[in-house]
């Protein structure tokens, strides 16, 4: 019984996350806000939240940047705050070679 109501519990937060468009997108844009330091009360800043760097998995000796791509390949506009946020802690693992620290978004877009 307990796992039953664990299963349908967890369900219920997986959709709440993944699959409520409006829940999902506030939860993520939070995220981002709070983990890479995005400011929320400037009018444009949905787009600085969603603007995020690719990394690509290259030899490092063979990489033009530490992402993998030249400066202009790098940014990209992710079609979700739960895709940018994805993206954004993919960059931070890459910056910092798997720390758990997260890079400062704003300061790597206009970089």
């Amino acid at each position: 019984n307990d796992l039953l109501i664990f299963r349908l519990i967890s369900t219920k937060c997986y959709g709440l996350v993944h699959k409520d468009e409006n829940e999902s997108e506030k939860i993520w844009k939070h995220a981002l806000l709070r983990d890479f330091g995005f400011d929320n009360k400037k009018q444009d800043a949905v787009v600085h939240y969603l603007n995020t760097l690719r990394v690509k998995k290259t030899d490092p000796s063979r990489r033009l940047s530490i992402f993998g791509y030249s400066a202009s390949e790098c940014v990209f506009t992710a079609s979700s705050t739960f895709e940018s946020w994805k993206h954004w802690r993919k960059s931070s693992l890459c910056f910092y070679g798997g720390n758990d620290r997260c890079i400062h978004g704003p300061y790597f877009l206009r970089a």
